[in-house]
């Protein structure tokens, strides 16, 4: 009855603790990992290019209550004032626009008002102005070339992130790797040291017989108690980077078992036709663009601004501003030019030109270098990949050879053919072995992750 007590509650213990597959802890970590969080916000963040790109095209209010001292006054009146409420805006092609309503009761006009233009009984004003720039700024190209600056930004920023989530997956996956590797490290020293426990029982049943060398069941147990050392060693970097694991993926269970990693065949070649349609491509690619409009719209930096300038003032003295708009007077209008020139106070500032067409050359070069740099990965990855391929192949005929012989030799010393020292050199051999295996099915597989992220085919299988 104990034991079938003591079965129940073991089954019902492995039911419940669940098993991670190297899929399923990507999955997690790409749902729940702080790395996934702050990604998420950066992405949010970069919506900030676009915004403060279109800040300065906002409409902008403002307001102002003034008391002013006229000459017929000693002392401020506080019936006596003037309020001005403005509405302006600047639009994408170089005109900018703004009204102003004013409502005096001083002696004094409007502030941007000649103090003739103000006489009684005019007690409101209504100013319309527009600017239009027609030489640097020709119908705003400097401003469009600023936001079409910003926009590639944004563009590069979002395939950025695209990258920093394949990067997660691939630092998820060599976590995993650590901390599966020392998993099986501890399954095949707990297998070794219970190798070693049968051979000292057996030891000891051929020394009642007069069967055994001497030397023979000391060296069996110095091997036995160092599998138990090597054990206690692998459980405690096994706790150690499972606390990293399960840290970095923000997998919060204390019965983490893993599951027996499936290694996935080798796919077949596929070339990329169009290396600059790859994410990380176009990354580089925007980025560049984003550059490259930003050095344009400083091009014509030793050209003067030139803008054209009109503007009317309504005059009235209705109580609303609709009401004084509709039964104002047109007492003045305005038309002229601006002429705006920045003088430096550096020399090198008629070097500027010069300067930026070898910094356009620059980013033109840098790019060509990357897009010939990810060619060349592409290239490279495949290699690597058939070379983990085939040295996987090779360590598993290895290891099953190892193995072979291993069960050889463990038969001809229990039949006392050869001695103690050629088990345990073929046993050290055996687990050297195991280890280049597991080394190589963890190269293996991550060269097939970079594979898969080099060519855009990556994220497509962790995409719910």
């Amino acid at each position: 009855m104990k034991n079938i007590s003591l079965l129940f509650f073991i089954f019902a213990y492995s039911a419940s603790a669940k098993t991670w597959s190297l899929d399923q802890i990507i999955l997690k970590t790409l749902e729940n990992s702080r790395s996934i969080q702050i990604i998420q916000a950066q992405k949010s963040a970069d919506k900030l290019i676009q915004a403060e790109a279109l800040l300065p095209f906002d409409w902008q209010v403002g307001w102002n209550y003034i008391l002013p001292k006229t000459p017929t006054a000693n002392n401020f009146n506080v019936k006596n004032f003037n309020s001005n409420f403005s509405l302006q805006k600047k639009w994408l092609y170089g005109l900018n626009f703004k009204t102003t309503y004013c409502h005096t009761t001083a002696e004094t006009p409007c502030s941007h008002l000649p103090p003739s233009a103000l006489a009684p009984p005019y007690s409101r004003t209504v100013s319309l102005s527009l600017e239009q720039n027609i030489f640097r700024n020709i119908f705003g190209r400097e401003d469009r070339l600023k936001l079409q600056s910003a926009e590639y930004k944004y563009q590069s920023a979002k395939f950025t992130r695209t990258e920093d989530i394949k990067k997660l997956i691939l630092t998820t996956a060599e976590k995993f790797w650590n901390s599966y590797a020392f998993y099986i490290y501890v399954q095949q020293a707990k297998q070794r040291s219970r190798d070693y426990k049968e051979l000292a029982d057996l030891a000891q049943q051929k020394s009642k017989m007069g069967h055994i060398l001497p030397g023979e069941i000391p060296q069996i147990l110095s091997q036995y108690e160092r599998t138990i050392k090597q054990q206690k060693e692998m459980e405690t970097q096994l706790k150690n980077s499972m606390i990293d694991l399960q840290d970095f993926t923000q997998i919060k269970d204390k019965k983490f078992n893993f599951a027996k990693h499936r290694t996935l065949p080798i796919p077949r070649l596929s070339l990329v036709n169009n290396v600059e349609q790859l994410n990380a491509i176009q990354a580089v690619r925007a980025h560049h663009s984003s550059t490259i409009a930003l050095l344009d719209a400083q091009k014509y930096f030793y050209l003067p601004y030139v803008k054209l300038h009109a503007g009317a003032d309504f005059l009235g003295h209705e109580k609303t501003w609709f009401q004084t708009v509709k039964s104002a007077e047109l007492k003045n209008y305005r038309i002229g030019i601006a002429f705006v020139y920045p003088l430096s106070h550096s020399p090198s500032r008629w070097k500027q030109f010069r300067y930026l067409r070898s910094k356009k050359l620059q980013h033109e070069l840098e790019y060509e270098d990357h897009k010939q740099t990810i060619s060349n990965q592409l290239k490279i990855s495949w290699n690597q990949l058939e070379n983990a391929h085939s040295s996987l192949k090779a360590s598993f005929k290895i290891l099953k050879l190892q193995k072979q012989a291993l069960d050889e030799i463990r038969k001809s010393y229990i039949q006392g053919r050869v001695p103690i020292n050629t088990l345990i050199s073929a046993q050290d051999r055996n687990t050297e072995v195991e280890k280049e295996n597991l080394q190589a099915q963890r190269n293996y597989n991550l060269s097939l992750l970079r594979y898969y992220s080099l060519r855009d085919k990556l994220l497509a299988r962790y995409k719910k």
